[in-house]
């Protein structure tokens, strides 16, 4: 049996909103690009709401769920 690679590109729009100094909820609306493998790209629907914890002055810790996944990760801004 061989194991498929999927690759997920999200195109969304965010909207954030800071509840605290440090901490921010947003939600995203958007499109999600994606490939897999010999199945090959297509795409769908995307919607995710997430929040934002400040950990130092300009770097987060980010997680999002929604429609089709979900991620945390760190953020570093701008």
């Amino acid at each position: 049996m061989r194991s498929s690679c999927a690759v997920f590109v999200p195109v969304v729009m965010q909207w954030n909103f800071w509840l605290t100094r440090r901490f921010s909820a947003f939600g995203e609306p958007g499109l999600d690009f994606h490939f897999v493998g010999k199945h090959g790209f297509a795409f769908s629907p995307a919607a995710y709401v997430g929040g934002r914890v400040l950990l130092a002055d300009r770097i987060t810790l980010t997680g999002r769920i929604g429609y089709p996944t979900l991620a945390i990760g760190v953020s570093f801004m701008m």
